[in-house]
């Protein structure tokens, strides 16, 4: 019976494997998405978005016939599963300096103080 730990193991080294060809795309893939669970020869992976089920689904073949070499043949299945994130904990990315001062200032006072004496100004 195949469990989790030793398919996280065969995903890492199978990522691990990306990587050394040079498929960047692929990596950043299978880095990111994970093996949640095996159940009766089925191994489940989550996914974010629908991207990277296209490239989880495209290499697929190559990915069972991997896990079948680790497992010294014996069979096992993906099924892909749609990860919902968390709509009430996004987080904003701060991409600009003000933007980013901004939320230094909310989170420590001080830094409006400090801005203010030293006459500092983001946008320059």
């Amino acid at each position: 019976m195949v469990n989790a730990e030793t398919c996280q193991k065969i995903w890492e080294e199978f990522t691990a494997q990306l990587k050394q060809k040079g498929n960047t795309n692929a990596y950043m893939v299978f880095t990111n998405t994970q093996p949640q669970k095996v159940e009766e020869g089925w191994l489940y992976v989550g996914f974010t978005n629908p991207l990277q089920e296209s490239i989880l689904l495209e290499l697929k073949w190559e990915l069972q016939e991997f896990f079948s070499k680790k497992l010294n043949g014996q069979k096992i299945g993906f099924k892909t599963v749609l990860i919902e994130e968390d709509k009430t904990n996004t987080k904003k990315v701060l991409y600009t300096d003000e933007d980013k001062l901004r939320y230094l200032s909310e989170k420590h006072p001080l830094v409006d103080e400090l801005k203010k004496r030293m006459g500092l100004d983001p946008n320059i």
